[in-house]
């Protein structure tokens, strides 16, 4: 079942259908995928038939159960490793969903000193109810407690150049280094490269046109119109 679950997980397909039950000639990615195993598993194709109904692990809660205790372990080892790196970074961008919430996702890079490896691993995405510096700045360190990462191991941060990310005096990055001060602000590269592009796209006519004169505006309005209706 767990099995199932982390291939469903890693492909970032949905684990349930449209309708579940016995009658449905699709029960969506995990049960027809538990049942596709159950042909080749005996052990499986026993339980699911003749074992208890209220112990069979395939319930839509069951499922999100279990897809919580995966994501758990899966950021304990991401924490784990970032502590034995000895220094990490930290990276947290801001950006709405499509319900319009604001949403904060927060990243963490460190080096794996086994292999040489550098690695970004996502830890978590979080609700940005207000967006001033002072708020924000709360949201991180919320997150590195919950987390249980030492501030002071901290050696860079990263965050786009708007003001009250980068304020030299009260933007995110200064509050932070009031409690790790070794943080070093880093405006992120790829905001960096977006900010490029920009910039070039004004000084190329024709490009400026395809971007602000209406064409890549027209596109957008068909994509998302097709997201409402789907």
């Amino acid at each position: 079942m767990i099995r199932s679950l982390l291939y469903c997980a890693s492909q970032e397909i949905a684990c349930r259908g449209h309708r579940e039950t016995q009658s449905s000639s699709n029960q969506g990615n995990f049960l027809e995928r538990v049942k596709l195993l159950a042909m080749y598993d005996p052990i499986i194709k026993d339980r699911l038939a003749c074992g208890p109904q209220n112990a069979q692990y395939t319930s839509h809660i069951i499922q999100n159960q279990l897809l919580h205790i995966l994501a758990q372990n899966v950021r304990k080892r991401i924490c784990d490793q970032g502590k034995s790196a000895g220094v990490f970074s930290k990276m947290a961008d801001k950006t709405k969903d499509a319900s319009k919430q604001e949403q904060m996702s927060f990243v963490v890079w460190y080096v794996d000193m086994s292999k040489g490896e550098t690695h970004e691993d996502f830890l978590a995405y979080i609700e940005a109810k207000s967006l001033d510096a002072t708020s924000l700045a709360s949201y991180i360190k919320d997150l590195l407690n919950r987390f249980d990462l030492d501030s002071m191991k901290i050696v860079s941060q990263g965050y786009d150049g708007a003001s009250v990310m980068s304020g030299k005096c009260a933007g995110v990055q200064a509050i932070i280094r009031n409690f790790a001060p070794n943080a070093v602000y880093i405006h992120c590269y790829a905001h960096v490269l977006n900010l490029v592009l920009v910039d070039s796209c004004r000084s190329v006519s024709s490009a400026s046109v395809f971007l602000t004169g209406g064409s890549l505006i027209c596109v957008y309005g068909i994509f998302k119109g097709t997201c409402c209706m789907c």
